[in-house]
């Protein structure tokens, strides 16, 4: 669904593999406890938020951000080297990935949607999982069960894009699809427009608590925060050090019949095995192409210079402007490509010149201000082509700063010293630690410094701009 980094270690489809991302032999009783003891209390603080704002979300936001701060200034005083640090990241993680039994809920899940219908509509201020802002979208509903699975797997295979999304309170997947055809649209609303599944008439158990069938886990929770997610928020660099070495190499590509190589059968003998050199590429249809704004302007992978198929919904991804190696493997009407990790070349991204933000004796506020709002568009740029704004992601500033952003929009900057440079959001561009002077005054002489440097041809992103400054 959006652009990510060969760092990026596989699709939250797969989250739960991470289960075992930090080492379980050495986790003590005490730390242990803690993890849960900590674990309880975010949870009740989380309900006690949800209570008091209702239905604003961004109220809420607002909140579990300040509260992710408190524990976060309890935990630097509790553990405050680095060993103890990587004990509690890593009981923490370990409490959150693992799971008390729930197969009533689940059976109670799958019976109550049995009784459900497949809805469409369109549906105003949707919250895509995939996208910062909420827009009208239109969205399929689908009951817990095999049609799930068989709705995904078409929306798949015919290429369509989309976000999955389990409801908060009942045993069903909203398919938010994006970009789909008015010919589409008519189908499905005249297919199931009219459907409606009315909760009185439902046989609904009074402790019902919404737990997919393992095989859903490719769909994503409102009601949750995610598994790991406070782990994540909490642990951040502790745990982007530990998803370095978690890395996927394979990447599934659809579409394949749809493109320069419908003719080609991957299966032979000549492409077994074979090493080929393959690059991200844009999408470019004429704006006659019946499917023009559909796909026009979306990623796709090139081999030679001709279209191979575009990105799985459910698969690791890489920037546009990318360039690597792999093998390919048919499966089905896809093909998996195995990467030479060490292949993968990413494209530059940019930060503000420093022509724009040469400062002035008259005004250093404004010159500060602008340096940062320039920071935060060249961390949000990088964000979305490592993570495709779906995920938590670091990367480095220069040679010695290191950018950490949260799904959320939440980013703190560090030095190699581990001193904040910055913090704020890339959403509503807030400082909530602001660019001192003289950090200020170090990006600025970093952006210099590198438009003096001579630049070497690397593939460049359509997006970035003609001055770059490598993360």
């Amino acid at each position: 669904m959006g652009a990510n980094s060969h760092s990026q270690p596989r699709s939250r489809g797969d989250r739960h593999e991470f289960r075992y991302l930090f080492p379980k032999e050495d986790l003590s009783v005490e730390a242990l406890e803690w993890a849960e003891e900590l674990k309880t209390r975010f949870q009740q603080a989380r309900d006690e938020i949800q209570e008091r704002v209702g239905e604003d979300r961004d109220a809420f936001n607002e909140e579990l951000g300040k509260l992710y701060d408190r524990y976060r200034a309890e935990i630097n005083q509790l553990l405050p080297t680095p060993q103890e640090r990587f004990e509690g990241a890593a009981a923490l993680w370990y409490n959150q990935h693992t799971r008390p039994k729930m197969d009533r809920h689940r059976c109670d899940c799958l019976l109550l949607a049995k009784q459900m219908d497949i809805t469409f509509a369109l549906q105003p201020d949707y919250e895509l999982s995939s996208e910062a802002l909420p827009r009208d979208a239109y969205v399929l509903i689908v009951p817990f069960g095999a049609e799930a699975i068989r709705w995904k797997e078409t929306l798949e295979r015919k290429g369509i894009q989309f976000d999955a999304m389990i409801h908060p309170q009942l045993p069903v997947i909203e398919f938010a699809l994006k970009d789909i055809s008015p010919h589409l649209v008519k189908k499905l609303e005249a297919k199931f427009g009219q459907n409606i599944n009315d909760l009185d008439a439902l046989r609904v158990p009074e402790d019902l608590r919404i737990v997919p069938p393992a095989d859903h886990i490719w769909a994503e929770s409102r009601q949750d925060s995610g598994v790991g997610a406070l782990a994540y928020n909490l642990f951040t660099e502790e745990v982007c050090q530990q998803l370095q070495a978690f890395q996927s190499d394979e990447i599934k590509i659809l579409g394949i019949r749809h493109n320069n190589f419908a003719d080609e059968n991957f299966a032979t003998k000549q492409w077994r095995n074979q090493t080929v050199s393959l690059q991200l590429g844009v999408f470019e249809l004429p704006e006659s192409h019946p499917e023009y704004y559909r796909y026009n302007g979306t990623a796709i992978v090139q081999m030679d210079d001709k279209n191979l198929g575009t990105f799985s919904p459910d698969t690791p991804k890489l920037a546009i402007g990318s360039s690597f190696e792999a093998t390919l493997r048919p499966e089905g009407s896809s093909v998996v490509l195995k990467l030479n990790l060490n292949s993968i070349q990413l494209p530059e991204s940019a930060l503000p010149s420093s022509e724009s933000v040469q400062s002035s004796d008259g005004n250093r506020n404004q010159w500060r201000k602008e340096l940062f709002e320039g920071l935060v568009m060249a961390v949000g740029t990088t964000y979305e082509q490592c993570s495709g704004g779906a995920r938590i992601a670091q990367f480095k500033l220069g040679e010695q700063w290191m950018a950490y952003v949260q799904p959320t929009g939440d980013f703190i900057i560090r030095n190699e010293s581990k001193q904040t440079i910055c913090r704020g959001n890339l959403h509503t561009g807030d400082e909530t630690v602001p660019l001192a002077e003289e950090y200020a005054d170090e990006l600025e002489r970093m952006l210099l410094k590198q438009e003096r440097s001579p630049q070497p041809d690397r593939p460049r992103s359509p997006h970035s701009s003609p001055r770059q400054f490598s993360l």
